[in-house]
């Protein structure tokens, strides 16, 4: 049981260290939160209701994932621009997501490292090297 306790302690993390926006009537529309180590957080984006509408883990360690957000003149989450590559390797994702200012979706893209073209080696055939004294004269 005790096992089961720290678990969860050591599961609910605690983003204390915070940027956030808010629309013009000063409801909370963005938060980007880190922890005390500022190396992993949450990203959310609230429509005006309240409601959240987006939400991406953050991290500054084993590479990175990271949250762009553009607003609206009132304040609103206009796009979220998502990019992320795990310990910063060859493997990458990013996405972007536009919103109405009433907080619905209105596009959506995304690319990854799976999704684009390929880089091939191409080797040269090899030619067997022929000695050209002794090939036959005509």
């Amino acid at each position: 049981m005790l096992f089961f306790l720290n678990c969860s302690a050591a599961a609910a993390r605690d983003y204390t260290n915070c940027t956030r926006h808010y629309f013009k009537n000063r409801k909370l529309s963005t938060s980007q939160c880190y922890d005390a180590d500022h190396r992993w957080g949450k990203a959310i984006a609230y429509s005006s209701k309240g409601t959240i509408i987006y939400e991406k883990e953050l991290r500054r360690v084993a590479g990175h994932s990271s949250v762009n957000f553009s607003y609206y003149a009132s304040g609103a989450v206009k796009r979220a621009e998502w990019s992320s590559a795990p310990d910063g390797g060859i493997q990458w994702y990013s996405s972007v997501t536009d919103f109405a200012e009433n907080g619905t979706i209105t596009s959506f893209s995304e690319n990854n490292y799976d999704d684009t073209p390929a880089t091939l080696l191409h080797r040269p055939a090899i030619r067997p090297y022929r000695d050209s004294s002794q090939q036959k004269k005509q």
